[in-house]
């Protein structure tokens, strides 16, 4: 699946993260938005954005609707609506890292029909001076308040056929990237930058740094470490090599959640 080296990417997230967790995160979501834009544009439409987002442009990639839930699990209902030259856009989404910095909002949505939502789905991208947009104050959260993962709704927006990107069920069937291995990349780096600086105090404190108690809690977070990254450069070897897609993002949620465990 990948055409390039995705582990040096992921270093470069973990390396970032040790230092400035929110900064690093919203460097994977704009790379993330900005990869798939590029993976599943036409010709023409790469030609009209990617000049501009090499050139500085920020982009938002908007998929969650955490406000839906079906037996506790998150759902998708975002449709595009036909209309003349376009479609029209009504929808909310949350989590919108990125978005009060960006030009172009790829949301995650679907054409109309009765298929399977998957099958349908595809990336509208809107940009943020169109009329019917609107940033939510919805984001107060302790830690990450910095990354402004702020609310969004769109009201009657219109998208033309321009700004539609990929074929529908696209993203399924030709380029299964996830946010998985990065994500965990990011709570990797934000952990070792945890044990750092603990490991630094209490060099500093003979009285803990000889308390048998501490150094094993110490091991064990160090070993925590070594699996959670041992499992991510194992995953982007996987990837690198191109295996089976499936198994690939089975691995990433592994690795995600020794990385939690981790954090």
């Amino acid at each position: 699946m990948a055409t390039r080296p995705v582990q040096p990417w992921y270093k470069v997230l973990e390396r970032m993260a040790r230092w400035e967790t929110n900064t690093a995160q919203l460097l994977q979501v704009h790379n993330h938005a900005a990869g798939i834009i590029a993976f599943h544009s036409t010709p023409e439409q790469r030609d009209r954005f990617l000049p501009d987002i090499a050139g500085g442009a920020f982009c938002a990639s908007l998929g969650s609707e955490a406000h839906l839930y079906e037996n506790g699990a998150e759902i998708l209902e975002s449709e595009l609506t036909r209309v003349e030259g376009g479609y029209r856009l009504t929808a909310r989404k949350g989590f919108a890292s990125v978005a009060a910095a960006a030009k172009y909002l790829m949301v995650w949505c679907a054409v109309e029909g009765d298929t399977p939502y998957a099958s349908r789905m595809v990336f509208a991208v809107v940009e943020v001076d169109w009329e019917g947009f609107e940033l939510l104050d919805d984001w107060q959260m302790l830690g990450m308040r910095s990354t402004i993962s702020c609310g969004v709704k769109f009201d009657e927006v219109f998208v033309p056929d321009s700004h539609v990107v990929g074929t529908p069920g696209g993203w399924v069937t030709d380029d299964q990237r996830t946010f998985s291995c990065a994500y965990a990349a990011n709570h990797l780096g934000s952990a070792q930058g945890a044990f750092d600086f603990l490991a630094g105090y209490i060099g500093q404190r003979p009285d803990l740094a000889e308390s048998e108690a501490v150094r094993v809690k110490l091991g064990q977070m160090d070993a925590q470490l070594f699996a959670a990254r041992s499992c991510l450069y194992a995953t982007a070897a996987r990837l690198d090599r191109g295996d089976d897609p499936d198994e690939c993002e089975a691995d990433a949620v592994r690795t995600m959640h020794l990385a939690k465990e981790a954090v």
